[in-house]
């Protein structure tokens, strides 16, 4: 049996040089097909803000298979799959859509029928749940729509026993690099710690986020644009904090005051009650809501996980820049 064993590995690994072998230059694109038919990822860590990394990757990618030993192609590979192997991964994530249909970016042709494409795709890859909820059924009380994400999320956590993350994603955002887990980018609790903006001033405050976090107490995860908190793109985590915050959240003394909808009674919320703050972890915009445009802290850069098209109608652009992010988004090959 043992024999039969080392026979088994022999052939295994003779086997993966001679696939290993077959390609002398492999560059991203034929590394991406090769990826999707292994469900491994080619798919360089644009670190935010760090061009040395971005340029780091670039030239990987270009790397040449055969100049590397068996030992060294084998580590290659490891670190570009994209098995999701660090938690939460699976049906324990799920994404979120929710709307009626109407709203700002209603301009936008086929929009939801695109947005759900593109999230269905991302989801499925991944294994996460997707799930599509039509607000109209909730009774707003005479509140604006934005309001029903609210009730939008408890349900997901509600209908999914299993789900530990939701990822609340508003209609007019693309999944950009849906190579990229959620998990090993964002919210496993040793990435997470990374990303966490520490000290950083709030915008338009005097307000910073903690010096110090418990990255374990983390249960909303947040980025904020120039004029403040942004929920356009925005993570909550099963526990009760959250379930207290979806509901202190909807306050309707808070929501009266508010000229902002639901992203005024966020901020409010944060900066006032700094015991808050202790759960809410703010990371870089480009980290989960990236802009069409506004600089290199807030547009739209590759590698990014999601654009968001917040705005777009001031100037009557939807269509224009859906179609131009649209068409520069990755696709998970089949």
């Amino acid at each position: 049996m043992a024999r039969l064993s080392r026979l088994s590995a022999f052939l295994i690994a003779s086997a993966l040089i001679l696939l290993l072998s077959s390609a002398s230059y492999l560059k991203r694109d034929s590394l991406n097909s090769y990826a999707s038919a292994l469900k491994y990822t080619y798919a360089p860590d644009y670190s935010i803000n760090d061009q040395a990394d971005a340029r780091a990757s670039e030239k990987e990618s270009n790397v040449s298979l055969e100049s590397l030993s068996l030992e060294e192609r084998l580590k290659f590979i490891s670190k570009h799959r994209s098995a999701d192997i660090l938690e939460p991964k699976g049906k324990q994530i799920a994404v979120l859509t929710a709307t009626d249909g109407k709203g700002h970016n209603g301009g936008i042709s086929n929009l939801l029928k695109m947005a759900e494409e593109n999230r269905r795709e991302y989801c499925e890859y991944h294994d996460y749940v997707y799930q599509f909820i039509n607000i109209s059924k909730y009774d707003l009380q005479g509140r604006q729509p934005v309001w029903a994400k609210l009730p939008a999320i408890q349900e997901v956590f509600d209908m999914h026993p299993q789900v530990e993350w939701v990822w609340w994603l508003d209609t007019d955002a693309i999944v950009m690099s849906p190579y990229r887990d959620l998990g090993s980018y964002l919210l496993n609790p040793d990435v997470l710690k990374k990303k966490v903006l520490l000290g950083e001033r709030i915008k338009k405050t005097d307000i910073r986020t903690p010096a110090d976090i418990d990255i374990d107490a983390i249960s909303i995860v947040i980025s904020q644009d120039h004029n403040g908190f942004n929920a356009g793109s925005i993570l909550f985590k099963r526990n009760d904090f959250t379930m207290l915050f979806l509901d202190l959240w909807s306050d309707f003394k808070f929501i009266s005051d508010a000229p902002g909808q639901e992203q005024d009674v966020f901020a409010h919320i944060y900066l006032t009650h700094s015991t808050f703050r202790d759960y809410i972890a703010l990371v870089p915009q480009r980290a989960i809501n990236s802009y069409f445009e506004g600089g290199p802290q807030m547009s739209w850069q590759k590698g990014d996980l999601a654009a968001h098209l917040a705005g777009c109608w001031v100037e009557n652009k939807c269509n224009e820049r859906w179609s131009s992010l649209w068409n520069k988004r990755e696709r998970v090959l089949q």
